[in-house]
C-alpha cells in the first residue's frame, strides 16, 4: 500500500519516525512529508514567539500556504492512505482536497483535543476534525468526546518502538541511581519529589526540560543532570535505575503516557501515578507499583519497597515487560490496526 505520512518523519525515535519505520517493515510504500522545515519560521523566529505569547493561532496567510503545500504533496504522491499526526495546522479544505484522491485520510493524535494547555490544539485543528475519515486518540475521554460531536474516533494506545526502547547494557564503570525521572518540570512533580528527597537516602536523578525553575533553594538541584536524554542512554538510565517514575499532566488529563510502555520495554521498574488506565495495563504489585501523588508517605513507602526487595524488583521488571511485549503495546500493532481499518473500509 502506498502511504503518505505527515509529522515529524525526520526526527529519529519520534512518533512519525516509528510510524515510518513500522510500516516500512510491514513491506508499504511510505512517503514522508515532514512539515518541520516548512514551519521553522513559525517554531523558531523570535517574531513568531513573541506572537505565541499572545496568540496560540498561527496567522491565516501562514497557514494557508502551510496547506497549500500539504495538498500539493497528497496530489503529487496519489496515496492511498494519508496518515495525519496532530494537524495543528491543517484546515478542513486541506482534508476534504485530500480525500478527493480516493485515500482514506485519518488522523493520530497523541495529546489532549481538549487540554488547557492551548498549544496541544488549535481552532484550525478542531474545524478540521469531522473531515477525516477517522481519528485515533490516546485517552479514552478523547473518544467519548470526539463520539458524543459525531465524529469516527478510536482508542489509540501508547506504544513504543523494539528498535529504540528495549534493554540497553550499562556501559563500562557506569554506575545508576535507585530513583530516576525522565521528564520536563511540573511544580507538583519537583514538591513530590521535593517531599521524596527528604525522607530517604536512595540515590535520586532527574533528567527533562526545564527544571531551571526549581526554587532556588530546592534540594532537588544536585539531582538534576539539564540535559535532554535520548535513544540508547535513555533506555540504559532507565533500566539501570532501581526504579523509574512515571509522573503525569493533569492538564492533559493523563491517565497514563508514553513512558509508561516505555520503562517496562528498556527493563525498567514502573512506579507511576495510580490511575484506572494504569490499573487496566498492569496488575499493581506484579508487573508494576502505583502511588497517589498528593500521598509522600505512599511514594516513599514504595520507593523503599522496590528499591530494598531485589526479589520484588526482578519480578516487576520481567512481568512489567512481558505485559508491554505480548498485550499489543509496540508501534507495529498500532500499525495493524490502521492499516485493518483501511482495509475494512474499502470492502
Amino acid at each position: 500500500m502506498r502511504i503518505l505520512l505527515y509529522g515529524e518523519c525526520k526526527k529519529k525515535g519520534s512518533g512519525a519516525w516509528c510510524y515510518v519505520d513500522a510500516l516500512r517493515t510491514a513491506g508499504h510504500e511510505v512517503v514522508e512529508v515532514d512539515p518541520t522545515e516548512k514551519l521553522a519560521g513559525w517554531t523558531q523566529h523570535p517574531f513568531w514567539r513573541l506572537w505565541r505569547r499572545v496568540s496560540s493561532e498561527m496567522p491565516p496567510s501562514m497557514r494557508r500556504r502551510h496547506g497549500e503545500w500539504f495538498r500539493a504533496q497528497v496530489t503529487a504522491s496519489a496515496p492511498e492512505l494519508v496518515i495525519v499526526l496532530k494537524g495543528l495546522w491543517l484546515a478542513r479544505d486541506d482534508i476534504d482536497t485530500a480525500k478527493q484522491t480516493e485515500a482514506r485520510v485519518v488522523l493520530v493524535n497523541h495529546d489532549d483535543f481538549f487540554s488547557s494547555n492551548r498549544y496541544n490544539w488549535s481552532t484550525v485543528q478542531h474545524e478540521a476534525l469531522s473531515s477525516y475519515d477517522c481519528v485515533y486518540v490516546t485517552r479514552r475521554v478523547n473518544v467519548d468526546e470526539l463520539v458524543a460531536r459525531g465524529i469516527e474516533a478510536r482508542f489509540f494506545p501508547f506504544s513504543y518502538h523494539p528498535a529504540i526502547h528495549r534493554p540497553v547494557p550499562s556501559a563500562a564503570g557506569e554506575t545508576h541511581p535507585d530513583v530516576v525521572f525522565v521528564g520536563s518540570y511540573e511544580r507538583n512533580r519537583a514538591e513530590a519529589l521535593e517531599h521524596l528527597l527528604s525522607r530517604t537516602s536512595r540515590r535520586v536523578s532527574i533528567y527533562g526540560e526545564q527544571w531551571d525553575k526549581l526554587r532556588g533553594r530546592s534540594p532537588l538541584r544536585p539531582a538534576v543532570q539539564s540535559r535532554f536524554i535520548a535513544g540508547d542512554e535513555l533506555c540504559r538510565v532507565i533500566g539501570g535505575a532501581g526504579c523509574a517514575l512515571g509522573f503525569l499532566r493533569k492538564e492533559n488529563r493523563d491517565e497514563y503516557t508514553q513512558r509508561s510502555v516505555e520503562i517496562p520495554a528498556c527493563g525498567g521498574v514502573l512506579l507511576a501515578e495510580r490511575t484506572a488506565e494504569h490499573r487496566r495495563m498492569f496488575k499493581e504489585g506484579r508487573d508494576a507499583e502505583f502511588f497517589d501523588v498528593s500521598d509522600a508517605d505512599e511514594l516513599l513507602a514504595k520507593v523503599e519497597k522496590i528499591c530494598g526487595d531485589s526479589k520484588h524488583a526482578a519480578t516487576l521488571r520481567a512481568n512489567g515487560a512481558a505485559v508491554v511485549r505480548t498485550m499489543g503495546f509496540t508501534y507495529m500493532d498500532r500499525v495493524q490496526q490502521l492499516l485493518s481499518d483501511t482495509i475494512g473500509e474499502r470492502n
